[in-house]
């Protein structure tokens, strides 16, 4: 690309700890040192502290300050950094921001500027021409996307109605709002008959009435639980929508293009490529990574992975924590992970961030971890540059932090007090977003798909802040992991890119039947997998007699060898026997 004989956007699939950073500090520490004036890189991540450590980066490497821009709109003030050099707060960052104006060399920009700015220029430009070449740090997703639930925008409007129907001033827009619901309604009686999937229109409103009435609905007094709803579905009414039916429920979706088509040479480093599915929807991206390397360069070997067989939504937790401390579960079971740890390992623990209505996920875990006799206050010791620091023993990050962060590699034990779940109507309207095509025909079985890939993903980045991000000899290093989550399908997913990692099943304080069954899924499918290839054939009583089940209730026992089957492509239940699976079955599974 530097040299100009390729363009387009071009995907490598490289997992963490294995040198994108470096690779990018190297490739701009050379094309300084070679004084090739003409060749000029942006570069985009998620993170603006991110940004700045690579830019420190570069400056020790020799290259010149003057030449690196650095765009963010965080303040800058030595005062708020700590002994380390980081922000004690996060809209602060630790370097200063450089002017946008300022066409250096070698520009550092997060993902959230690019996305969606109508004058990319501004960023990808240098002398007055294209720059040379664009590095994207992690997913690259083509389309901002939005989703309203049907149900939740009749019960928002109805709200809203009871609130501000004699109110003057609030006519106009409540009048918009119930036409608008009643369009959505139309179009879903249509769809629910059979009718064809089309392109939906509220009705006509002018720029400046949409204007007051999203600015009437910013005005509306209290946290009303009602105003996102609202304020999204002003948002995209002048837009083209559609109304799209999923198992989890039914709503209107879209979605605007947020990545120009101007930025054309493009490549992306993401250590998530081959597991999110979402990405590699896009045609414009073009997989290289499998022609020079593949997911199993880094081994998983000393990596255990915990799970608990239990709801980890944002509703589940948020109904766990709104119990008494008696009640809660997911502290206690918390607690009495964290006291089999070892005194001198980091923990990092990652939750859900609050939101109206919701009950404090950090703070309450925080009460619950300290009553149960854990010091939150402890402290373990580190290298930094060469040197030992004290930093915290027990860390918290919330959901949207499980990328671009290495702060905490030093914890050698990560927990995951919930997974981020997006809902199926969230996940339609990406994946239209991400073909650009909202009309096309979409199946339940590939939302749930791309859903399934998605958690992965997210659980994937967030063990990656741990010390499993770090490379020894072609091995993570040792980490333990615990997670919360009821569906096992999210093993199979991860294995595929955490080749060697150890799965075992998180023993709860307080277990029931669904560890039962989980365990015993467990041990069928490591028992298959460790069939020599001339057994093709094995009973299941013969099997359960080896896998030492036989006291097991008939029900659970069928129950769990049912989950099984359902998860490997390996071996199908045929009688009362388990038969492996031919490439001529795959070819030809009829």
């Amino acid at each position: 690309m530097i040299q100009g004989k390729l363009e387009g956007r071009v995907a490598y699939g490289i997992d963490t700890g294995m040198g994108k950073t470096e690779s990018i500090v190297a490739l701009v520490t050379a094309i300084d040192q070679l004084k090739l004036d003409h060749v000029s890189v942006l570069v985009c991540q998620s993170k603006v502290e991110g940004l700045c450590s690579l830019k420190r980066k570069m400056m020790d490497m020799g290259v010149p300050e003057a030449k690196i821009g650095l765009i963010h709109s965080y303040d800058f003030d030595p005062t708020m950094l700590d002994a380390n050099g980081k922000p004690r707060e996060g809209n602060y960052a630790s370097l200063q921001a450089t002017p946008i104006g300022e066409q250096r060399q070698f520009q550092l920009v997060t993902h959230s500027r690019v996305r969606g700015d109508s004058d990319i220029a501004r960023y990808n430009t240098y002398n007055d021409a294209p720059r040379s070449l664009a590095i994207w740090d992690e997913s690259l997703l083509i389309s901002d996307s939005v989703s309203i639930n049907e149900k939740e925008l009749d019960k928002a409007v109805h709200n809203f109605g009871v609130d501000y129907r004699d109110s003057n001033i609030h006519t106009g827009l409540l009048s918009y709002l119930e036409q608008s619901l009643a369009y959505i309604k139309a179009e879903l009686k249509v769809q629910a008959e059979g009718g064809v999937v089309s392109r939906l229109t509220l009705p006509t409103i002018d720029a400046e009435t949409k204007r007051i009435y999203i600015k009437l609905i910013e005005q509306i007094s209290g946290s009303r639980a009602y105003k996102q709803t609202l304020s999204s579905l002003m948002n995209i009414a002048s837009e083209d929508l559609r109304m799209l039916r999923t198992g989890q429920g039914e709503g209107i979706v879209s979605y605007q293009t947020s990545i120009p088509t101007e930025l054309n040479k493009v490549i992306i480093l993401d250590a998530s490529w081959w597991i999110r599915e979402l990405q590699k929807l896009d045609p414009s991206i073009t997989d290289e990574s499998t022609k020079f390397i593949n997911s199993s360069l880094k081994k998983y070997d000393h990596v255990t992975v915990h799970q608990m067989f239990s709801g980890g939504g944002r509703t589940s937790l948020t109904n766990d924590f709104n119990g008494s401390r008696e009640q809660r579960k997911i502290p206690k079971e918390i607690a009495a992970v964290i006291k089999t740890i070892p005194e001198s390992e980091g923990i990092l623990i990652f939750t859900y961030i609050r939101r109206a209505g919701e009950p404090d996920f950090i703070g309450m875990l925080k009460d619950d971890l300290a009553h149960y006799g854990i010091n939150l206050e402890q402290t373990v010791q580190t290298k930094v540059k060469g040197e030992l620091v004290n930093v915290p023993r027990v860390n918290f990050l919330t959901w949207g932090s499980e990328t671009s962060l290495n702060e905490y590699s030093y914890c050698s034990n990560v927990i995951l007090a919930g997974i981020l779940h997006r809902s199926h109507l969230d996940i339609g309207s990406s994946i239209l977003g991400q073909q650009d095509n909202l009309t096309q025909s979409l199946s339940n079985q590939e939302i749930k798909r791309i859903h399934d890939s998605e958690l992965a993903h997210l659980a994937f980045q967030a063990l990656s802040r741990g010390s499993c991000r770090a490379l020894d000899n072609g091995y993570a290093r040792a980490m333990k992991a615990w997670i919360i989550h009821s569906d096992i399908s999210i093993k199979t997913i991860l294995e595929s890119v955490m080749t060697g990692v150890k799965w075992e099943i998180w023993d709860e304080i307080d277990s029931d039947n669904k560890g039962v069954i989980a365990r015993a899924t467990l041990n069928i499918l490591a028992y298959l997998d460790n069939q020599s290839q001339g057994r093709l054939k094995v009973s299941t009583s013969v099997m359960r007699k080896e896998l030492e089940l036989t006291n097991l209730a008939s029900t659970t026992w069928t129950k769990a060898l049912s989950s099984a089957m359902s998860k490997t492509k390996s071996w199908k239940l045929v009688g009362r026997s388990v038969e492996s699976v031919t490439d001529f079955d795959l070819l030809f599974p009829d």
